[in-house]
């Protein structure tokens, strides 16, 4: 027997979605002006995985002698070739810093 929490949530998202008001397209342009950044590259699908191989675990684990095959970069260039088509899409760089006060 389901949960009768879940089957009340069940589909919502869909319908939120689909009425949900949008942001101006230039709010993401004003927001990283007022917070003083100003850092966005556009990136292809193959600077997408590129970025992926460049990540820590992933990285580990190519240097250990891992495949791309048994780490999962080829499904993954497979499916962000099939999202990104042509098209570069705009991707936003973020950092945190932790500072520790001994």
């Amino acid at each position: 027997m389901e949960n009768p929490n879940v089957l009340r949530f069940t589909g919502f998202a869909d319908i939120y979605d689909q009425y949900r008001p949008k942001p101006p397209e230039i709010i993401a342009d004003l927001l990283l002006q007022l917070a003083g950044m100003d850092r966005a590259d556009h990136v292809d699908s193959d600077r997408f995985v590129g970025l992926m191989r460049s990540q820590g675990s992933i990285a580990d684990l190519l240097k250990q002698g891992y495949t791309e095959a048994e780490v999962g970069l080829d499904r993954l260039r497979e499916t962000v070739q099939l999202r990104f088509g042509d098209r570069t899409m705009r991707w936003f760089w973020c950092y945190r810093i932790r500072v520790g006060i001994k």
